[in-house]
């Protein structure tokens, strides 16, 4: 039994509140890290976001992907301008600028960054391929299912 809630005949609420515990969790755990380097959680997550792909992303493309507000990721965005870790490039194909990782934002990356994605990677060891693969399959279900009934409620949510 966690949380008062035996794990195997959770209710719909206990479900509810078992999941978004699980989920702060998860969340505090990135926040501890974002503290410890000194950057936001949102400045954290678009390191991420930098770290993770080749793709060139603008401002637009991060608050969309990280489902945060405008203002929200261009403060972000403009302390870590200001720090010198990345710098703006006119985007000639679409509107915006595409953020760039400087040689410090890249070398801030590999001091910091890096060390928790090894993190992650070795958590994501711990499964198998199969499990992964299920985890997401279920988690992707259960955001498509909240869309749906937050459109059936005429509740409007940005999902």
């Amino acid at each position: 039994m966690e949380n008062g809630y035996a794990m195997d005949t959770l209710n719909n609420r206990a479900y509810v509140y078992e999941f978004n515990n699980l989920s702060s969790q998860i969340n505090s755990v990135y926040h501890s890290a974002a503290q410890k380097i000194g950057i936001s959680d949102c400045a954290l997550s678009i390191y991420f976001i930098l770290y993770s792909s080749d793709i060139r992303y603008t401002q637009s493309d991060i608050c969309d992907k990280l489902c945060l507000s405008r203002q929200t990721v261009n403060s972000a965005l403009q302390k870590m301008k200001m720090e010198g870790y990345i710098t703006l490039v006119r985007a000639e194909e679409k509107t915006g600028k595409y953020i760039v990782l400087t040689d410090k934002g890249r070398e801030f990356i590999n001091e910091n960054i890096l060390p928790l994605v090894r993190i992650e990677d070795a958590v994501c060891e711990k499964f198998t391929d199969e499990e992964k693969q299920e985890f997401l399959k279920k988690y992707q279900r259960l955001i498509q299912y909240l869309k749906e009934e937050n459109e059936k409620s005429g509740i409007i949510l940005k999902l």
